[in-house]
């Protein structure tokens, strides 16, 4: 033991971080979570939604996670001082909230759940990008686009990994160009 195992055995420190009789035996990877994840992660996700379908403690777990985590989902307030434009991006907010999930199956706030289950099963929650262009207060369109030789249809998408907010007040702030 080295001079710093020997004062932590001495004051007490961490027992994960103890040799004592309990933890000779127990070699912990040293390998980067990154590839403890690239390499068994699919295995891990795959165990993990087949608890949540079969498992009624798993399936409370991210239920209640996801509850915890989302609330009643974000609400941006606006700082602009005139009431009726204020009142006018507020009518435009709670419509687009109604059109957000481009499948039609729930609004902006059911989105959010869906993506902390994901958080919480997976590690991570696929948010697409559909492109849209000058279609400011339209309903909500995706770019499609035939191949050259017109035998199938591209949607431009995005798949982005939503990361686990830790700042969620960054996330809130709704700025006004004017």
């Amino acid at each position: 033991m080295n001079w710093r195992q020997r004062l932590g055995a001495f004051i007490g420190g961490f027992d994960a971080g103890q040799h004592h009789r309990r933890l000779r035996g127990f070699r912990a990877t040293r390998a980067h979570v990154n590839a403890l994840i690239a390499a068994a992660g699919p295995d891990i996700t795959a165990r993990a939604r087949w608890l949540v379908r079969n498992n009624g403690y798993a399936v409370n777990a991210v239920e209640s996670w996801a509850a915890n985590t989302v609330g009643d989902g974000i609400k941006p307030i606006s700082k602009i001082a005139d009431p009726a434009r204020k009142e006018e991006l507020q009518r435009l907010w709670l419509a687009w909230t109604d059109e957000a999930d481009a499948e039609g199956l729930t609004d902006f706030y059911g989105l959010q759940r869906r993506a902390a289950r994901e958080v919480f099963m997976a590690g991570g929650g696929p948010a697409n990008l559909l492109e849209t262009a000058n279609t400011i207060g339209l309903p909500l369109y995706a770019r499609q686009m035939m191949d050259a030789k017109g035998r199938w249809i591209d949607l431009m998408t995005e798949a982005s990994i939503l990361p686990v907010n830790k700042r969620p007040r960054l996330a809130i702030r709704l700025h006004s160009s004017n």
